[in-house]
C-alpha cells in the first residue's frame, strides 16, 4: 500500500470536512461518494500546480462552490 502524502493527508481532511457540514435541502447529509468525488476532480486539475501550499484551500473552496450549485450548504447547529 502507498504512504500517503502530506498533501494526500489534506486533502481527505478536505473531503471529511465538507462532508460532515454540508447538507441537502431535506437536512440529509450528501450521499457518501458525492463530496469525495468533487473533491478528487478538483485536486486533479490542481495537482501539478506550481505552488501547492495552498493547494487543500483552493481545493476546498472550488469543491464548497460546486457542491453549493449541486444544492448543497452548510448546516446551521440549532443553538441550545
Amino acid at each position: 500500500m502507498a504512504e500517503q502524502t502530506v498533501h494526500d493527508k489534506r486533502v481527505e481532511i478536505v473531503k471529511q470536512r465538507l462532508q460532515e457540514e454540508l447538507i441537502n435541502e431535506q437536512g440529509q447529509p450528501p450521499e457518501p461518494g458525492a463530496v469525495a468525488t468533487v473533491v478528487d476532480a478538483k485536486a486533479e486539475v490542481l495537482a501539478d500546480a506550481p505552488v501547492q501550499e495552498f493547494v487543500p484551500l483552493l481545493i476546498e473552496h472550488q469543491a464548497r462552490d460546486e457542491l453549493r450549485q449541486q444544492g448543497l450548504h452548510r448546516s446551521i447547529p440549532d443553538d441550545e
